[in-house]
């Protein structure tokens, strides 16, 4: 579902910023430009999403994210009911701000939880099967949005902006319940909380204590072979006695 998230996010709508940016009557240069720009988000939204790493964890971060890419998709949407120059230039520009969160927050963030989630015995099929659901979700997504823009298709323009801040809200919520916080954790702690059902929203303040947990357990191993080396003791006397 992280990965899902990746595609249904609106992030789609990111890469077809030079489509909105030419309709808002940019030259070619200017696009071009605009669009270098762009593709630099992604190199300044990496290193300042690795600063954020230092101080949130993935969980806060992907929330959040998705959260201000839901209010720039709003936007964008109910501009696209009102086409004219000005709400062009303000949805070209949206664009790249709900880029810069993207490669802020969603993009970098997805890797972390992929990686440190998943139970250390199931991680690599875990993965296999992410990254699978990952390429469905984008067979469907790049069957969808050229259609949602094409002037000879479904012509939403950037009505399109609505459609996946829909699919972005399904997305947050099931981040608000089903993402857990790894922040500070060890695979240990996180394999122990999941054994224990601790509810996701939960993983950043319940205690996990793995070592507790194996000292308890050796002690319990520790009194069950006293017990029976106890009962041993017991069986050896009566034998005697009656022999």
């Amino acid at each position: 579902m992280t990965w899902v998230c990746q595609v249904f996010d609106g992030n789609p709508l990111t890469s077809y910023a030079v489509v909105f940016l030419e309709a808002a009557g940019f030259n070619e240069t200017q696009t071009f430009d605009l669009n270098i720009g762009i593709s630099s988000c992604f190199v300044a939204g990496v290193l300042i999403c690795y600063l954020l790493f230092l101080y949130f964890g993935c969980r806060t971060i992907y929330l959040i994210g998705l959260g201000g890419m839901f209010t720039t998709l709003v936007l964008i949407g109910a501009l696209g009911f009102n086409p004219n120059h000005g709400h062009q230039l303000s949805i070209g520009y949206l664009l790249i701000v709900c880029t810069l969160v993207n490669t802020i927050c969603m993009g970098p963030t997805c890797y972390p939880v992929v990686s440190e989630t998943p139970s250390g015995q199931l991680r690599y099929k875990t993965i296999s099967i992410g990254r699978f659901v990952y390429n469905i979700a984008g067979l469907i997504q790049n069957s969808i949005t050229p259609r949602m823009l094409s002037s000879t298709s479904w012509n939403w323009g950037a009505r399109s902006g609505s459609f996946y801040a829909g699919t972005n809200l399904l997305c947050f919520i099931w981040c608000w319940f089903r993402l857990p916080e790894t922040k500070d954790r060890s695979f240990g702690e996180i394999d122990l909380l999941f054994e224990n059902k601790v509810c996701a929203r939960k993983f950043k303040t319940t205690k996990a204590d793995q070592f507790a947990q194996n000292e308890m357990l050796e002690a319990r191993a520790e009194e069950v072979g006293q017990q029976f080396d106890g009962k041993n003791k017991l069986m050896h006397v009566e034998y005697h006695g009656i022999a």
